[in-house]
This record gives structure tokens, C-alpha cells and sequence, in this order.
């Protein structure tokens, strides 16, 4: 499953109505159930995220809670993010390779998440559905994300971008399929227009014939 061009954010309330249908929802298991968020119900796309990155980090339990919480709503998830190890693909791969087999009990679709110095030869291709590009800005940002981007997309796999804030970055990572970032979340009366344009940009660059395509 392949979602195509849509932004996922923390909170959707504050958007503009007419912007709706560019985004979903950002859910992060970092703190127990009280809810099932609105946006999910509704049939919004979403993908539950672990928390790695977040200041608490990852905690188990809250990402079992909120698994179980949510399974009958999973076919609008575009994946479960499996727990990562920030800065540190050899770590994430042995997290990967116990924690991918619970989430994929409830969930059909599950993320690995890349991470500074994972190659293509390391990454466990067969066991998942969506690449999920993360680690710092070097890795991010440099040869090893372009060369995983690259061979996922030959792989006919989903590729979500964390920590996407800016339409700039919006369109060096125009290739992939969906993005996330909190500046949206903290700010949205000044980063909406900026994510909505970024967004236009892409659907627009894809649009576009490819150079020499015959």
C-alpha cells in the first residue's frame, strides 16, 4: 500500500478545512490511551510512531497500549513505526528484529526506520512495507538516505520523511510518499501555507515528464 502526498501532523484541528485532504494524522505513543483521536475515526490516514525521538523516548508499554488501542482502524494506517535506536542502525536492527514480529500480528503495514551507517546490504528489505527515513541530519540529509531512498523506491516500497518543516525540504525529498514534521503542530498559522505549498510543489515536480523518459 502506497499513500501518495500527504503531510502528517500531531494535531489537524487548527487546519484549514479546504488543506484537509493533504493531511493526516501523526499519532506518537509516547503517553497512555484516554482517546481514540477524532481524525482516525473519521478515516483520516495516520501512522503510529514509537517515540524514539521524542524527549520521554521509547517506552514499550505505551506502544502495545496504543496498538491494541487502535487495531480495528488499521486499514487506514499507513504503517506502525517500529522502535528505533536514534543515530545508531546496528541497534535498530536487533530492535527491529523483535519488535517487527508483535506489530505485525495487529498491523498489516510496519516502518523500519534508517539510521547513520545503515546501508542497503544491512537493511532487512523483505520484512516491511514502508521505509521510514530518520536518523540525524548527516545521514538524513547525505548519501546513505539517497542510496536507501533510491533502492526502496526500486523496490516498489512506501517511503515516509520525519522531520520535514520546511517546503524547501519538502522538495529535496519530492520523490518519496509522505512526510512528517512538528513545526506544523507547534505553529500551524505560519507553517501551514508553507507545508501546502511545499506539497503543490511536489505533486506538481511529479507531474512533470521525466527527462529523456521514451
Amino acid at each position: 500500500m502506497i499513500v501518495e502526498d500527504v503531510f502528517l501532523t500531531q494535531d489537524l484541528s487548527k487546519l484549514h478545512p479546504d488543506n484537509l485532504h493533504m493531511f493526516g494524522l501523526l499519532v506518537t505513543a509516547n503517553k497512555p490511551v484516554d482517546h481514540i483521536p477524532d481524525p482516525i475515526k473519521s478515516g483520516k490516514w495516520w501512522i503510529l510512531d514509537n517515540g524514539a525521538f521524542t524527549s520521554k523516548g521509547f517506552t514499550e508499554w505505551y506502544w502495545l497500549e496504543w496498538m491494541e488501542a487502535t487495531k480495528d482502524f488499521s486499514d487506514t494506517c499507513i504503517c506502525v513505526v517500529i522502535p528505533d535506536v536514534v543515530g545508531n542502525c546496528e541497534a535498530t536492527i536487533e530492535r527491529f528484529k523483535t519488535h517487527s514480529k508483535v506489530a505485525s500480528k495487529q498491523f498489516e503495514h510496519i516502518a523500519f526506520v534508517t539510521q547513520d551507517g545503515l546501508t542497503c546490504d544491512m537493511t532487512p528489505w523483505d520484512d516491511f512495507d514502508v521505509l521510514f527515513i530518520g536518523g540525524t541530519d548527516q545521514h538524513k540529509m547525505g548519501r546513505e538516505a539517497g542510496y536507501l531512498i533510491q533502492e526502496g523506491l526500486r523496490r516498489g516500497k512506501h517511503i515516509h520523511v520525519g522531520r520535514v518543516n520546511t517546503e524547501y525540504r519538502l522538495m529535496q525529498f519530492w520523490q518519496c510518499h509522505t512526510w512528517d514534521g512538528t513545526a506544523l503542530t507547534i505553529k500551524p498559522e505560519k507553517y501551514e501555507s508553507i507545508i501546502v505549498n511545499g506539497l503543490r510543489a511536489v505533486i506538481d515536480k511529479k507531474q512533470q515528464p521525466a527527462l529523456f523518459s521514451f
